[in-house]
């Protein structure tokens, strides 16, 4: 049996990218990642937010570093990792983050301009057509 390992996650940026080199010299850059949802609560909804951290390993970190900024929205995609590791007491210990293949920056009401980094489009996506002078293009249905 095949397995598979694939994350999909739209959200916001929770702080700016941090550069770094691996010990075989690659750029690294991490940053968090908030996503949010709604429960049910006695008087209505609660909003609760999980956060991510997110690798990018490359020409992508750099490129990431460049264009990302906190709070911009971002959707990335990539699979999940597990990391185990000591902490300072002798606790076996294991975190996790989202190695990311294509970080997509989406329209942000801030600058208006969409910026797309990345392997390119996932199998099967589909792009929207170039726009034709003086035609209008509907707002897309994300809520920020």
């Amino acid at each position: 049996m095949k397995s598979m390992n694939e994350v999909f996650l739209l959200g916001h940026v929770g702080r700016d990218p941090e550069v770094s080199k691996t010990r075989s010299g690659k750029d690294r850059a991490t940053f968090s990642l908030a996503t949010s949802y709604s429960i049910r609560a006695d008087d209505g909804w609660d909003e609760r937010t999980d956060w991510h951290k997110v690798v990018v390993f490359d020409w992508l970190a750099k490129r990431v570093e460049e264009r990302l900024r906190k709070g911009d929205p971002v959707m990335v995609r990539g699979r999940m990792s597990s990391h185990k590791w000591t902490d300072d007491n002798g606790q076996a210990r294991v975190s996790w983050s989202v190695v990311a293949r294509e970080v997509s920056f989406l329209r942000s009401r801030r600058d208006g301009e969409h910026r797309d980094l990345g392997m390119g489009p996932a199998p099967g996506s589909v792009a929207m057509p170039p726009q034709a002078p003086g035609e209008v293009q509907p707002d897309d249905d994300i809520p920020f």
